[in-house]
Order: structure tokens, then C-alpha cells, then sequence
């Protein structure tokens, strides 16, 4: 929900319109925090999360299909993260 999020680097992609961004989180945030910048500006094309819930301008690119959402389940998002991490692969 926004917390530990490069706030600087966000704004800073907003300020830049970097469009067509593909993002990997654990949620949407909210509106006007963390990632959720990005879909105040409508910046993202594909978002991979857990949940969309907390942001209604995320949920409304999802059902307008402006924006392809894969919701995986909390554990599944957390042990391919370990595994990308992982050294041995």
C-alpha cells in the first residue's frame, strides 16, 4: 500500500509519461501513493499483483480493459520472487 516505494523515481516517471510501464507489486496501492501514481497518470499496461482492490482508478483501467491484470495468489507472487532471487535460480 505504498510503503517502501522509491516515491522520487515514481514522480519522476510520471513526469516523463513512461507509458506502456508493466508493473509487479504486491498491490495497486492507493491513489496518489506508491504505484498508484502510476495509474492516476494511466502509465501502466499490465499489472501482476495479488489484490487491485484499494485503488478504484486501477480497478476502472481493469474493467475497461485499459490495463491486463493478473491477480496470483499471495503465496504463489512470493515464492516466484524467492525463486527469481535465488542464485541457483
Amino acid at each position: 500500500m505504498g510503503t517502501g516505494t522509491p516515491e522520487r523515481l515514481l514522480d519522476e516517471m510520471v513526469r516523463r509519461q513512461k507509458t506502456g510501464l508493466s508493473v509487479i507489486c504486491n498491490d495497486a496501492a492507493l491513489p496518489g501513493k506508491g504505484v498508484g501514481k502510476l495509474f492516476d497518470a494511466s502509465l501502466v499496461s499490465r499489472l501482476t499483483a495479488t489484490h487491485v482492490g484499494l485503488n478504484p482508478k486501477a480497478q476502472q483501467q481493469m474493467l475497461t480493459n485499459e490495463i491486463k491484470v493478473d491477480l496470483v495468489p499471495c503465496s504463489a507472487a512470493s515464492k516466484s520472487m524467492r525463486r527469481a532471487a535465488s542464485p541457483t535460480g
